[in-house]
């Protein structure tokens, strides 16, 4: 397996559903889907699909509906890569189709797979218009879908680590999540706090006291939020913590 095969395998799926030869389609894709493929390759085929169904995209967001009634973990892949080639004309689209995606697969590697590759890339790609999206998504309560806008953040972070500016709008995102405690939310939250703080950690130190002021959060965010700040910063906000969870 390399990028030459995996490219090769994109373009036969095209053939197949640009002919509508199911029987063809999965007798392709089930042995990707049953294989340890890597996810660089799946990235590839995903993109390649993505860019042939810009021109048909009801046809193909049915399929990508019937890759992930397989689920197998590199048909994630392969559709959360898909979807981000369709950000330039159906951005909204693809961002519902993800948090559709993340809220049926119910499971961790679902909503870090689809959110970075969806809703992650999206930030990257196209902010302005992603971010009054994903707000809109803040309100909803799944945890799947809260956890997946963590990682989102995590993602940006971690591609556009000097972007004090959008981190500041992201943090403003995640501040309608910080105090959710179920673990589920805790770690997608948790994890784009972490990597904003690795990269800007005033950033987070600041947000964090501010939070601490109004809001009541689980140790388990702290802890994680705080993972890159210095010890000084740590102990004083594990104090602010303290002092909040008492009701003083």
């Amino acid at each position: 397996m390399n990028r030459e095969w995996a490219r090769s395998t994109a373009k036969r799926l095209v053939e197949a559903i640009n002919r509508e030869d199911k029987e063809e389609f999965w007798s392709l894709l089930n042995p990707v889907l049953d294989a340890k493929v890597p996810f660089t390759l799946l990235d590839e085929i995903g993109r390649i699909l993505g860019e042939a169904g810009r021109s048909d995209s009801p046809r193909y967001f049915g399929v990508f509906d019937t890759i992930i009634a397989s689920d197998k973990m590199g048909g994630y892949v392969i559709v959360g890569q898909a979807l981000s080639a369709f950000f330039e004309t159906e951005l909204e689209a693809s961002i519902n189709k993800a948090t559709e995606i993340v809220t049926k697969g119910q499971t961790w590697y679902v909503c870090d797979i689809i959110g970075e590759r969806v809703l992650g890339q999206a930030l990257v790609d196209y902010f302005e218009s992603a971010i009054p999206v994903l707000e809109q998504k803040t309100v909803l309560n799944g945890q799947e879908i809260r956890r997946s806008i963590g990682v989102a953040v995590h993602f940006f972070a971690k591609r556009r680590p000097r972007d004090v500016e959008r981190m500041e709008q992201l943090l403003q995102l995640l501040a309608g999540l910080v105090d959710d405690r179920r673990v589920f939310v805790v770690k997608g939250v948790g994890w784009g706090l972490k990597t904003i703080g690795k990269h800007q950690p005033k950033l987070v130190e600041d947000f964090l006291e501010k939070t601490l002021e109004s809001k009541k959060i689980s140790k388990l965010m702290l802890r994680k939020a705080t993972t890159y700040l210095d010890d000084n910063a740590k102990e004083r906000l594990l104090e602010c913590w303290q002092h909040k969870t008492r009701g003083k």
